[in-house]
């Protein structure tokens, strides 16, 4: 029998540094950052379910492609991503999904051809699969099987543990070596121009 799979745009980040809600910013190719985000999980055939504070806006800034919206109330902002990942992995797991593909919205420089690359690295017990650009990791682009570590992270959570990064890599990841441009994420609206320069530059040689 095939397996489930489930693509995770995550959007719930308050974008407090970037002015206005970030996921809503179009870039050069017409697209929003979120419909990029989206398109890129949908490109792997996955379901696509957003994470994110609002529905009506989120479903706006998503384009024409349907998608199922997730909101963020039980991890508020303050409480960080790790919480927001701990949620969609648990729903994932009880919804019936085995592999839970996880991208942040902000960072537009992950293309499908990268998420295949990590998701070729995700077979057998390994229980999650992420980037990391040769010296740091980026758990908001991983895939994930929620029944191994929904579990340990909603345990770390309870803890105490807010840290995104450490308590993804205590579950001993296999890592898969991005560009460091790929793993850039916006957070301004300069960091958001000068990574559409790159991709021009990039497209021109």
């Amino acid at each position: 029998m095939r397996e489930r799979h489930v693509g995770f745009a995550l959007a719930g980040g308050a974008s407090r540094r970037f002015g206005s809600p970030k996921i809503a910013a179009v870039m050069a190719d017409g697209r929003t950052l979120l419909q990029r985000c989206v398109d890129t999980l949908a490109a792997l055939d996955l379901h696509v379910v957003v994470l994110a504070r609002e529905a009506e806006s989120t479903r706006a800034a998503s384009g024409d492609r349907e998608v199922q919206v997730m909101l963020d109330e039980i991890a508020p902002e303050a409480q960080g991503p790790l919480v927001a990942l701990v949620e969609a992995l648990r729903w994932a797991r009880g919804a019936g999904y085995e592999r839970a593909c996880v991208l942040g919205a902000d960072l537009p420089g992950v293309h499908p051809e990268d998420l295949r690359s990590l998701r070729a690295r995700a077979d057998g017990p390994t229980p999650a699969v992420v980037a990391w650009d040769g010296e740091h990791t980026q758990p908001l682009v991983g895939w994930y099987r929620p029944a191994l570590v929904a579990d340990a992270l909603a345990e770390a959570v309870r803890g105490g543990e807010r840290r995104l990064v450490r308590a993804v890599e205590a579950l001993q990841p296999a890592r898969v070596r991005l560009s460091r441009r790929a793993l850039t994420n916006v957070n301004t609206v300069r960091e958001l121009a000068a990574i559409e320069a790159m991709e021009q530059a990039e497209a021109t040689r």
